[in-house]
C-alpha cells in the first residue's frame, strides 16, 4: 500500500515538473511575467472580450454539460458498460466542481468541456498542495501565447465568427470551384495536393485519368511534378481519404482536365466563329478508324469525328491512323461539350470538316470555266456524290442535264464511272460548284450521247464560259440599272417607298443557271 501512494506521489510530482514531454510551452523569446494582480487584471478584461464574442448563460452551459455527459455515456446502447457510465459521470462531475473555470476556460479553449479529463496533461505547474487537484488558469501562459503569435485570442474569434466560420473567406472548396495548391507527393495512383487557395488548408488528390485531357499512363507524362503550384477543379468531395494515422479523414478530388477541357473549348469555338485574329484550321491525329468514319484529336486533346463522306478516298484507310490532318470544324455538338471519350457516333462533341479544306487547296487549281475529271461514288434521288482529286462534292440533278422529262441519275451513269464536270463557281474559301449540264451542246445531249459529250467537253467549256461571262456582265448592268432607278424614285416620292412592293423575280433560280446562253 505505502508503495502505490509513493508511486502516486511520484507520478504527480512528475506531471508537476513537466518531464516526459508533457509541458506544451514552446520556449520564444523571453517569458511572459505577471504578478498576481497583473494576473488578475490581464485575465478579467480579456475574458470580458471573449465573452461578448462567444455569449453563454449558465443554464446554456449546464445544458452544453448534460448534452455532453450523454455523448459520452451513450445510455441508449443496447448494451451497458459500468466504466463507460462512470467516466462520463466523473467528467461531468469534473466540470461542475469547477463550473466557473470552466465557462471561462472554454473562451480561451473551446475543446476544453468536450475533453476535461485530459486538461491534466496540460497541468504543467505544481499543485498548490498535494491534496489540492483543482485546475488553474496559467495567465502567464496565455499572455506568453498572444505575445509569440502576434495576435490574441480575440482577434482569433473575430476573424472565425465565434468558431462558427460562417463568413465566406472560411466556405470550403465545392464541385466545380477552381482551386490552387501544391503538389506533395506522387504516386502510381495520381498525384496529392494541399489545398492553399482557402482558409483551412484541405488534403486533395489528382487521379490519373484527370490529370490530362489527353491519355497519360501517369502524372508526369502530364507535366505534373513535386514542389509545383497548379490550379485544378474540384469534382468531388468528402472521398475517404489515404492519409496514413486517420481512417476518417476524407480529401477532395481534383482534376486537371476539367480547366484543359474549358480551355480547349474556348479556342475550338473561337476558330468555328471565325473570331479576328484565330486561325480556323486545326491540325488533328488520326485515333483510329471506324465503320463510320474517323475517331481524331486535336492537338489540346479535344476529341471528334470525320465521317466517311468527308474522307473522300481515304476513308476507311486503316492507314491513316496516327496521321495528322488539317481539318476545321463542320459542326458542334453543344449537348456533348463535356465527353472526353465517347463510345458511339452520337456522342462526339465536334465533327470536323476534312473535305473542307482540301476543297480550298482545289480551289486554287480549278477555277470557273475549267473542266475536271471525276469519279461517281453514290447515287441519289435529286443527287449524286462524286470525288474530285479524292476530295468529295455533291451535283444536284439540275445541273446534270437540262433534259426536262423524269429520268434516273442512275440511268445514265453507273457508279466509280469517270466523267467530266464544269466548275460554275469557285473562291478561295472551297466553295465549289460544278455542273455536267454546261458541257451539254444541245439540251439532253448527256441523256443520249455522252460520250461525245464529255469527248467534247473542253471545247464545249470555252463556248459555255464565253456566253457566261456576257451574261453575267449584262445581268450585273441590269442590276445596276434596276438599283439606280429605284434611287431615283426614293429621291422624287420618298412617302413611297415605305409601302410594300413586290419583289422581282429571281435572276438565277435553280433550274435556269444556263438560261439565255444558247444551249
Amino acid at each position: 500500500t505505502m508503495g502505490f501512494i509513493a508511486a502516486g506521489r511520484a507520478a504527480v510530482q512528475r506531471r508537476s515538473s513537466g518531464s516526459y514531454n508533457l509541458d506544451t510551452r514552446m520556449p520564444c523569446g523571453e517569458e511572459t511575467v505577471m504578478t498576481e494582480e497583473e494576473q488578475a487584471t490581464w485575465l478579467k478584461e480579456r475574458t470580458a472580450a471573449l465573452d461578448e464574442l462567444m455569449p453563454m448563460t449558465d443554464q446554456e452551459f449546464l445544458d452544453e454539460v448534460e448534452e455532453l455527459a450523454w455523448g459520452w455515456g451513450r445510455h441508449l446502447l443496447p448494451f451497458s458498460d459500468k466504466r463507460r457510465h462512470e467516466c462520463a459521470d466523473h467528467k461531468r462531475k469534473l466540470i461542475l466542481k469547477q463550473k466557473e473555470l470552466f465557462k471561462t476556460l472554454r473562451l480561451w479553449h473551446p475543446l476544453a468541456l468536450k475533453y476535461p479529463s485530459l486538461m491534466k496533461r496540460f497541468d504543467t505547474a505544481p499543485p498548490s498542495t498535494r491534496e489540492n487537484r483543482d485546475f488553474r488558469m496559467n495567465v502567464e501562459y496565455l499572455a506568453n501565447e498572444e505575445k509569440i503569435a502576434n495576435f490574441t485570442y480575440a482577434d482569433f474569434l473575430k476573424e472565425t465568427d465565434g468558431l462558427k466560420f460562417t463568413s465566406e473567406q472560411w466556405a470550403l472548396p465545392q464541385v466545380g470551384d477552381v482551386v490552387e495548391g501544391t503538389v506533395k507527393v506522387i504516386g502510381e495512383e495520381g498525384a496529392f495536393v494541399e489545398i492553399d487557395s482557402y482558409k483551412v488548408k484541405s488534403w486533395a488528390q489528382v487521379p490519373t485519368k484527370y490529370s490530362s485531357l489527353k491519355p497519360v499512363s501517369s502524372v508526369e507524362e502530364a507535366g505534373v511534378t513535386v514542389g509545383q503550384v497548379i490550379k485544378a477543379a474540384v469534382i468531388e468531395t468528402g472521398v475517404r481519404s489515404v492519409v496514413p494515422g486517420d481512417k476518417d479523414a476524407v480529401q477532395y478530388i481534383l482534376s486537371l482536365q476539367s480547366i484543359e477541357l474549358e480551355n480547349a473549348w474556348e479556342k475550338a469555338m473561337a476558330k468555328f466563329n471565325l473570331k479576328e485574329g484565330t486561325d480556323p484550321f486545326f491540325q488533328v491525329t488520326v485515333l483510329k478508324m471506324e465503320m463510320w468514319g474517323a475517331s481524331v484529336m486535336t492537338e489540346e486533346g479535344l476529341v471528334g469525328m470525320i465521317t466517311n463522306k468527308d474522307l473522300g478516298e481515304k476513308a476507311g484507310d486503316a492507314g491513316l491512323v496516327g496521321a495528322e490532318l488539317r481539318v476545321r470544324i463542320f459542326q458542334i455538338r453543344e449537348e456533348n461539350k463535356d465527353v472526353v471519350n465517347p463510345r458511339m457516333v452520337s456522342d462526339y462533341p465536334i465533327v470536323f470538316s476534312y473535305s473542307s479544306v482540301m476543297k480550298m487547296e482545289l480551289a486554287k487549281k480549278y477555277k470557273i470555266g475549267d473542266v475536271a475529271p471525276a469519279k461517281i461514288n453514290q447515287f441519289y434521288p435529286t443527287s449524286m456524290d462524286i470525288e474530285i482529286d479524292g476530295v468529295p462534292f455533291t451535283i444536284r440533278k439540275v445541273d446534270v442535264t437540262s433534259y426536262r422529262k423524269p429520268f434516273e441519275l442512275s440511268d445514265i451513269f453507273a457508279t466509280d464511272e469517270t466523267i467530266k464536270v464544269y466548275c460554275m463557281a469557285s473562291d478561295e474559301s472551297g466553295e465549289l460548284r460544278w455542273s455536267i449540264r454546261a458541257l451539254e451542246p444541245t439540251p439532253g445531249a448527256i441523256m443520249f450521247r455522252k460520250d461525245k459529250v464529255f469527248e467534247e467537253a473542253e471545247e464545249t467549256a470555252k463556248i459555255f464560259f464565253e456566253k457566261q461571262v456576257v451574261e453575267r456582265k449584262k445581268m450585273d448592268e441590269n442590276l445596276q440599272q434596276t438599283l439606280n432607278s429605284a434611287l431615283d424614285d426614293f429621291m422624287e416620292n420618298p412617302a413611297d417607298s415605305t409601302e410594300s412592293k413586290a419583289p422581282p423575280s429571281s435572276v438565277l433560280g435553280d433550274d435556269d443557271d444556263d438560261a439565255g446562253l444558247g444551249f
